[in-house]
């Protein structure tokens, strides 16, 4: 007879954490199990001041040897050092079902930030401790390391005092720095935040995930199975986070003092620049003035100054703007189109466009004014008078779809002499219909063909063919898309095919470059705006 004898093993408890040298503001993982026995509920964990531990989850297996059955229960926390120094976790004491069982006692090392190198630590940076409403900085944090990184995620720091600036996208950089076999890793996180508020501000840490491989040891005694170790070593990660320390902000409100009477609220470093497509032109057409404007802040929402004067209409466009980040650095434009037409002959001078803003580093109010365009205007007083219907001094565009909207003609009428008329004259009872034709077509208005669309009438001037060719793509392949000619993207052109798309490229570069750095597509704009 054989006798089986089964023992049972004891109830136990153990608290593991991932490592016991961590450096300050590191979070890594602690594990309590709890094997043979149940716990009551979820075990509370309590560590000394200047650690902090939060309850992630639990898991639970069972394995059978020599005929035994052990079952592990395993608590899983997230285990941050927030101050340097040497602590102890426990013993801890656990309620189970066996009684209550406690774990042993494990030293922990926390080395403070900037030890070793920096490696293993999250830095934070704002360039700066003292800032003003409506500022933008960017919140910059940096991690570095000698360990083989496979991932890595980024949490960006929220509270009350500032906001994520929504018009610039967040930028991220991983590249590695040393020389020969010493290579460390560095990833970078780059997010601009709004100070919404005066005040003392706290911008709390960011964090940053990471995975980091497990070199795992190669079993010994085995031949022609070293490929399948290696693969299982690299298949195996560890996750820890990692806590950057806050940084305390000095907020201002911008000063009443000295603030000019159209500032729209930008606060940063910029400059302004205007030019004109040409500089001389005919009564009742037209010259293109882009004013741009660049800096460091976003410009989303900008608005210039009403354009003032005599002797001109001028039809405002929507501004396109362009913001990013370059080397953690925010840059910025917008571009206006301001479409100048000229109501009299002679000298006529555009006034200068000025914008204002608030230099933070300065802590004063700037302003800057583009130099007055001087153009010659062409024409004769009859030119003038004819300009003159076209509308008021100043309007929008888009209250001028009756001014700049192309005119179709309609087919044409023979006069009423022709033979065929004649003929329909002899049927009976047909004069009345006849005359009552002639009527009608005596009351039609006469229509023409409005010359800023036909490409006889372009300027001969680079500059102005320019301005022309631009405006009778935007206006016509507008129309044909049903969207606004000011509001005219790349994504929309390109619905019309690749060579429309490459025109609308090749007239924007020009636009930037100028007439004289390529060649005209003239002809291409041609097939386009016509559908061949």
């Amino acid at each position: 007879m054989i006798l089986f004898v089964v023992l049972a093993w004891a109830a136990s408890v153990g608290l593991v954490p991932d490592t016991t040298d961590v450096r300050e503001g590191q979070t890594i993982g602690l594990t309590l199990t709890v094997t043979d026995t149940v716990a009551e509920g979820v075990p509370p964990l309590e560590v000394p001041a200047g650690l902090s531990v939060e309850f992630q989850g639990q898991s639970q297996s069972r394995m059978v040897v020599n005929f035994n059955v052990t079952s592990t229960v395993s608590f899983r926390y997230a285990l941050t050092a927030t101050r340097a120094g040497e602590y102890t976790l426990g013993p801890v004491a656990i309620p189970t079902r066996a009684g209550v069982l406690r774990t042993t006692a494990v030293p922990l090392r926390v080395s403070p930030r900037g030890a070793a190198g920096a490696l293993d630590e999250l830095t934070a940076d704002l360039g700066s401790t003292r800032a003003w409403v409506g500022q933008v900085l960017v919140y910059h944090l940096r991690f570095e390391t000698a360990r083989q990184l496979v991932s890595g995620t980024w949490g960006a720091p929220s509270g009350p005092g500032f906001n994520a600036e929504a018009s610039v996208k967040p930028g991220t950089a991983e590249y590695q720095v040393g020389q020969g076999s010493e290579l460390h890793t560095v990833s970078e996180l780059f997010f601009p935040i709004r100070l919404a508020r005066e005040g003392s501000v706290t911008v709390p840490g960011g964090i940053y995930r990471g995975q980091f491989a497990v070199q795992g040891e190669r079993r010994s005694g085995r031949r022609g199975g070293g490929i399948f170790d290696d693969l299982a070593a690299m298949s195996q990660v560890s996750v820890e986070t990692f806590s950057a320390p806050p940084r305390t902000l000095q907020v201002l409100e911008l000063p009443t003092e000295g603030r000019p009477a159209d500032f729209s609220g930008l606060v940063g470093s910029f400059s302004v620049r205007a030019e004109a497509s040409g500089r001389d032109v005919a009564v009742g057409d037209t010259v293109t003035v882009s004013v741009e404007v660049t800096g460091d802040a976003p410009l989303g929402g900008i608005k210039l100054p009403p354009l003032e004067g005599t002797g001109f209409r001028v039809y405002e466009d929507q501004p396109s703007t362009e913001i990013r980040l370059v080397d953690g650095r925010i840059e910025a434009s917008a571009s206006f189109k301001r479409a100048i037409v000229p109501s009299a002959p002679g000298e006529l001078v555009i006034p200068p466009t000025t914008l204002a803003w608030f230099d933070p580093v300065r802590g004063v109010y700037q302003q800057q004014s583009t130099e007055p365009i001087t153009l010659t205007v062409s024409g004769s007083a009859a030119d003038a008078a004819v300009a003159s219907f076209a509308g008021p001094e100043r309007a929008e565009v888009g209250a001028l779809a009756d001014d700049i909207l192309p005119v179709r003609t309609e087919g044409e009428v023979d006069p009423p002499w022709s033979g065929r008329w004649a003929a329909l004259l002899l049927l009976p009872g047909a004069g009345g219909l006849a005359a009552a034709a002639l009527t009608r077509l005596r009351r039609r208005p006469r229509v023409e063909v409005d010359q800023r669309y036909d490409f006889g009438h372009l300027p001969a001037d680079p500059e102005g063919r320019l301005a022309g060719l631009d405006r009778i793509f935007r206006e016509r392949v507008a129309e044909r898309l049903g969207v606004s000619p000011a509001a005219l993207r790349r994504e929309d052109v390109s619905r019309l095919g690749p060579e429309a798309e490459a025109v609308f490229r090749e007239l924007e570069r020009l636009r930037y470059s100028g007439a004289a750095s390529g060649p005209l597509p003239e002809d291409a704009v041609r097939r386009v705006v016509e559908g061949r």
